[in-house]
């Protein structure tokens, strides 16, 4: 029977995600800063550097040196002072450049430290940690103590469902928040046709227990059931949130959690869910795990709404919205000092929560992924709230201390972390193909007689890269496409003197837009989902100036009239 590790294990390995990002993204810029004149700077270059920085230290954590996570931080910790000093003293001695501390606090965010890019690297990272965990957990070198646990405790491979749904809800928080909608943030045009995401997920979860009843692939019964799996939960979470609908966040996931525990406790559901002697007669007797530990994620994702509510507060009370949209946008809620005095607030609430979950675990008793009782929703909460001040804090570091590689905007664009933000647009191809390539390694090879662990560890390794540059390469050739087709539309509009986004969708009214110059913010918007592309930039710029030379007149009585 596995009980798990300790919280503070699987705390530090928490910590390797926000400790491999603040290096990479301190290293990267350096190493290409300093050996300027030797490296040709490329987008493959930075790619392997992601590979190096943020995915091997993943593999390693979780194979080689799971007993010594600890010096594998101090070992992050010492590089990234290495290079903090060496860009210090470049900047300060050599540049000759003095910032005080008042100038770093007031410094202005942009879009690449947004209030919610945190939540974007943590969904890489669960992404990240549950494609390296699903294929190591069948080899000998994953030690047992990370596996799910059987009934009581917490390992590593427990908190992975809680953090997708805990990600899920700071995204819909911010998608469906009433301050970012008035404020003209473009929406999606309806399309009768198209069926929602939770119908995706709960088709997908039908078709993966089809592919392992017919391809005899063996699988632990108890962890959901004999049909349910985490891609059902996740989607009938979607279908169930949009028929409670999304307010009294905190006052609903309270009720949840504590209706859920009483029947647990006090009807005895608890010893039907968890006893061996129940026979598995009907449907809810086959998935009585997956049905029932239902409630305590659908709390988990009630409670994390609540605190991105308190998150974004401030950030819709200031009007943040696109500045490609509207202009009306206050830098003020941006300041860096903004955030960290949000990440210090979030610290004292995970503090609190602390409390709560030590409470829980003396009155009730230990957590149980398997249940989902009331002490494991609240050591989720915990754990995903430090886990978020992590990342938040990451930001917070990384943003003051980039650097700038030339005044050349494609070297700009070629240092950011093209690796997350492949995975992150791809998140449900990348999760599927690790599961099939999972499926494949496993038909191929007995894996438990791999008793090599440099080997295993080997394995594991060029099965990751296999899904990363897979999910990249996808990634960027749909960008291609897309931008080519953009081209395509502009070339076509020179002969019909229109642009190739005349109207914007604003509060489900589509309104026509006259001024040349919101034409020209208008296409930005419409590009700008491949902002992670070089041509980025050189499509904007080809395009002003094409829409400049045909259209002075105008476009300067415009100018004019703003001034």
């Amino acid at each position: 029977m596995r009980n798990g590790t300790t919280q503070a294990e699987v705390l530090l390995f928490q910590t390797i995600g926000p400790m491999s990002l603040i290096l990479r993204n301190v290293a990267v810029p350096g190493i290409l800063h300093i050996f300027l004149c030797a490296l040709h700077i490329s987008i493959w270059l930075t790619f392997v550097l992601d590979l190096l920085f943020i995915v091997v230290p993943m593999v390693l954590t979780l194979t080689l040196f799971s007993d010594y996570i600890p010096l594998l931080l101090l070992a992050q910790m010492i590089i990234l002072l290495i290079f903090v000093i060496i860009l210090t003293c470049d900047y300060y001695f050599i540049k000759r450049r003095k910032r005080t501390y008042c100038d770093l606090f007031h410094q202005i965010n942009d879009d690449d430290y947004s209030p919610t890019k945190f939540v974007t690297y943590m969904r890489f990272y669960a992404l990240l940690a549950t494609a390296v965990a699903i294929l190591a957990v069948d080899f000998e070198i994953f030690p047992r103590r990370f596996a799910k646990t059987s009934i009581f405790g917490r390992s590593v491979m427990d908190v992975g469902t809680a953090t997708f749904v805990y990600c899920f809800a700071v995204v819909d928080v911010f998608r469906h928040y009433p301050g970012r909608v008035k404020n003209g943030i473009q929406k999606q045009r309806y399309c009768p046709l198209k069926p929602s995401s939770g119908v995706v997920l709960i088709v997908l979860g039908i078709a993966r227990t089809l592919l392992l009843h017919f391809t005899n692939y063996q699988y632990q019964i108890n962890e959901y059931g004999m049909h349910w799996n985490f891609f059902i939960t996740l989607g009938l979470l979607r279908l169930v949130v949009n028929f409670l609908g999304r307010r009294y966040h905190l006052l609903l996931g309270i009720i949840i959690a504590f209706t859920y525990q009483y029947f647990l406790t006090k009807r005895n559901l608890q010893e039907y869910l968890i006893s061996n002697k129940t026979k598995r007669k009907d449907f809810v007797s086959k998935n009585r795990e997956g049905i029932f530990s239902f409630c305590g994620y659908l709390s988990i994702y009630y409670l994390a709404s609540a605190i991105a509510n308190f998150l974004f507060t401030e950030i819709s009370d200031q009007d943040y919205c696109d500045p490609l949209i509207n202009f009306n946008v206050t830098e003020k809620r941006r300041r860096i000092k903004v955030w960290f005095y949000r990440s210090f607030q979030l610290l004292l609430l995970t503090a609190v929560v602390f409390v709560a979950q030590e409470l829980a675990i003396k009155f009730v008793g230990p957590p149980s992924r398997r249940i989902a009782n009331v002490p494991y929703i609240l050591e989720m909460m915990n754990l995903n709230k430090k886990l978020s001040t992590g990342k938040h804090t990451q930001l917070e570091v990384h943003s003051e201390t980039k650097i700038v590689v030339d005044n050349d905007e494609n070297s700009l664009e070629i240092l950011k972390p093209f690796l997350v933000d492949s995975i992150n647009q791809q998140g449900l191809l990348f999760f599927v193909l690790a599961n099939m390539l999972t499926g494949l390694v496993n038909k191929c090879i007995n894996t438990s007689s791999v008793k090599n662990h440099y080997h295993a560890t080997a394995l594991i390794t060029v099965y990751m890269c296999t899904c990363v540059i897979a999910v990249h390469l996808f990634t960027r050739l749909r960008k291609k496409i897309n931008c080519e087709n953009f081209w395509s539309g502009a070339r076509s509009s020179r002969n019909d003197n229109s642009l190739p986004c005349s109207s914007v969708l604003v509060q489900n009214e589509e309104v026509e837009v006259k001024t040349p110059v919101v034409k020209v913010i208008c296409f930005c918007e419409k590009v700008r989902n491949y902002e992670d592309n070089i041509l980025y930039s050189v499509c904007i710029v080809k395009y002003i100036s094409i829409y400049l030379t045909r259209n002075c007149s105008s476009t300067s009585s415009t100018f004019t009239n703003i001034l």
